[in-house]
């Protein structure tokens, strides 16, 4: 415990800048979790949502009919 309070474990040197990069090497995978959800359904929408706009753009008007 000690080791720790010092900054130095098995001789390696905890640093501010080394924090900040364990903590963004943590934050990848964290962060493709989410991703993972939210572009699969990103990826049903789009197309979804492209559909209706050329279905509403190819919709016959009354004066058509």
């Amino acid at each position: 415990m000690n080791e720790w309070v010092a900054g130095k474990v098995d001789g390696l040197a905890i640093t501010r800048p080394f924090l900040l990069a364990a903590a963004a090497m943590m934050e990848v995978p964290i962060a493709m979790t989410l991703l993972a959800r939210v572009l699969f359904f990103a990826s049903i929408e789009i197309p979804t949502t492209l559909a209706i706009a050329v279905l509403a753009y190819r919709w016959p008007t009354a004066e058509q009919e």
